[in-house]
């Protein structure tokens, strides 16, 4: 403005020139300062601007030195936000790598399983994962068979899965109808008519492994379709122990009144089948009430049928507090659980007992498979039923031990321990499938206490044996070119190996009983793998396209079907399947015991000693 011709310009001109250089060097500044574009120094360096216009910069600076100071400390807050922002992103990137690193490594180890190969990774996570995948493999086969049921036989006794149909196979003379007594079968068929079989032998299967949906549509059907009294005669062991025994645990696992009420007419039904003597006739009407002998049987009655309905009426008598269905049946036993016969071999009996008052054993044939074996097992079974307090069963039980290692157990040149069957003192060297039961029953034996007073010895040699069974058994499946056992095999003294008895396969399931026993007891993860060698037999050479069927012939790499599922893959070997690769908490056994059909009955607790039941039981203390 200094330089400007005074004498040319009006003094008001010249005001009005400084005033909007002032106010424009103000706005300037302003926005410098408001954008944040340059530092403090720059008002300093304006050095031609009038003193005015200085005045009011240097007050415009110090208020504005303010805004600079939250500038710079709002840069610093963003800088640190951003850095956060930048560690926060990082450590994001790093746990979604972690991420797909688990994924992988999960793949990884699941392919290396498949692969039996080894893995890096620890062998806790290689074996939760083997015994995962292994149990859901059972699931998924027990509902395809049961998918198979519903879809092509509901309601009927067995399902026909090749041809998707259903049977009640009444008359029809089979051997592949489940009877533990004898591989033949007499005038009736053990295979139960129009009773649901497949559905009541599934149930307890059905609550354990947790399809409570499935569950509930099996309870419905039972609470509103089956009919106790039907106008067929069937088999009062076998009726005992799948239906009586499918009923009994369903209610002990589900606490529905609608199972025990059908248990109660079936039991009440099944009482009129014993005789004055307290003898169990063989078959039974379930309408008309009449009982009959087989003509094969040439008027005896078998071991395991009259000493296999025990703990299914002793329970049968805890849930309703009436001891009469315990009392008749334990009369029976009363009667021959002290027998010692001539030429018998210690705590061993006769398969064949005199059906009249005489009862007294008829000739001197012995097994641990097909006509003897379930009476062995519920000596045992009852005494830790009735809380390990009855000496006298127990008793009984330790003899029959002794039995089985002094007579029945062999072993063959190339070192299988089996359990034979017997003419007195004489073994005969041929091995059921059935009798792969024995391998559980003596382990559980051990686990149980019941040789405590005779010392560890006796206990150690039982568990032994029960391994070196289950050794022998699976066996009986790795050796045939299908991998799965037959209904026997015959072994030959001073020879390697067996032959085969019979070379049909139906799903039994006492191998995997065995197995699943040992597991529990020992621990050992072998016995695992041993079932899951059975199970992918099981699974590539016996599924259809409905469920799974028998094999007509084990010897054969290209397996034919036999169009039948036996209910009892259900109710025992897909069950104890499940429970090998489950925990131990899962049906413990120091809270339930199992029946011959694998059906699960709770043990009476300490605070149950008022029960009837144990009325019962009193003269076996």
């Amino acid at each position: 403005v200094k330089s400007l011709p005074r004498n040319k310009l009006s003094k008001p001109v010249v005001w009005l020139i400084a005033f909007a250089l002032i106010l424009t060097n103000i706005i300037v500044v302003y926005l410098w300062y408001s954008v944040s574009k340059k530092d403090s120094g720059f008002l300093d360096s304006i050095a031609d601007v009038d003193l005015e216009g200085a005045a009011f910069a240097r007050q415009h600076q110090q208020r504005h030195k303010s805004k600079i100071s939250a500038t710079t400390a709002m840069k610093a807050t963003i800088k640190e936000i951003v850095a956060d922002a930048n560690e926060i992103e990082k450590q994001a990137e790093q746990a979604k790598i972690a991420d797909v690193v688990a994924t992988a490594q999960r793949v990884v180890i699941e392919e290396t399983i498949a692969m039996e190969k080894p893995t890096r990774a620890s062998a806790a996570t290689v074996a939760r994962l083997h015994v995962d995948a292994r149990r859901e493999k059972v699931v998924e086969m027990f509902r395809h068979a049961w998918n198979g049921y519903k879809r092509c036989a509901w309601g009927q006794d067995e399902l026909k899965p090749v041809t998707c149909s259903g049977q009640n196979p009444f008359g029809n003379k089979t051997k592949n109808a489940k009877n533990k007594n004898s591989p033949l079968l007499p005038f009736f068929v053990f295979s139960l008519n129009g009773l649901g079989l497949t559905i009541v032998d599934a149930l307890d299967t059905l609550w354990i492994m947790g399809l409570k949906e499935e569950f509930q549509e099996a309870r419905d059907w039972i609470a509103n379709s089956l009919t106790i009294r039907v106008p067929k005669t069937v088999s009062v062991f076998e009726t005992t122990i799948r239906v009586l025994g499918g009923l009994l645990s369903a209610y002990a696992l589900s606490e529905d009144q609608a199972f025990l009420d059908k248990a109660v007419e079936l039991g009440d039904v099944l009482l009129t089948a014993f005789n004055a003597d307290g003898i169990p006739q063989p078959a039974i009407n379930l309408q008309s009430s009449q009982t009959s002998t087989p003509g094969w049987h040439r008027g005896r009655v078998i071991l395991a049928e009259f000493g296999t309905l025990q703990l299914e009426f002793l329970t049968l008598t805890y849930y309703t507090k009436d001891v009469k269905y315990a009392n008749v049946v334990m009369k029976v036993i009363d009667k021959i659980i002290d027998e010692q016969s001539p030429n018998m071999p210690e705590g061993l009996y006769s398969n064949f007992w005199s059906n009249s008052g005489s009862f007294k054993p008829q000739g001197n044939s012995i097994s641990m498979g097909g006509l003897g074996d379930s009476f062995y097992e519920y000596l045992l079974k009852v005494w830790i039923y009735g809380g390990k307090k009855h000496t006298r069963l127990l008793n009984a039980y330790l003899r029959t031990t002794h039995g089985i290692h002094n007579t029945l157990i062999q072993t063959s040149a190339d070192g299988l321990t089996y359990v034979s069957e017997a003419a007195g003192t004489s073994p005969n060297h041929r091995m059921d499938h059935l009798s792969c039961f024995s391998g559980g029953m003596l382990a559980l034996g051990a686990d149980s206490g019941a040789h405590d007073e005779e010392g560890e010895a006796m206990a150690k040699r039982a568990l032994k044996t029960g391994a070196g069974l289950a050794e022998t058994c699976l066996e009986m499946y790795r050796r045939q070119p299908s991998k799965l056992s037959p209904e026997g095999v015959q072994f030959h003294v001073g020879q390697s190996g067996f032959s085969n008895g019979g070379a049909y396969y139906i799903s039994r399931p006492e191998t995997v009983e065995t197995l699943m026993y040992l597991y529990r007891i020992t621990e050992e993860e072998k016995y695992r793998d041993m079932g899951a060698e059975i199970l992918t037999a099981m699974d590539e050479k016996t599924r259809a396209d409905n469920g799974f069927s028998g094999v007509k012939d084990v010897s054969r790499a290209d397996v034919v079907l036999d169009n039948t599922m036996q209910t009892f893959l259900l109710a025992e070997t897909f069950k104890y399947l499940y429970l090998l690769y489950s925990d131990e908490t899962t049906i413990p056994l120091d809270k339930f015991v199992f029946n011959t059909e694998a059906h699960t009955l709770k043990i009476p607790s300490e605070n149950d000693s008022d029960n009837p039941v144990f009325e019962a039981l009193q003269k076996f203390l």
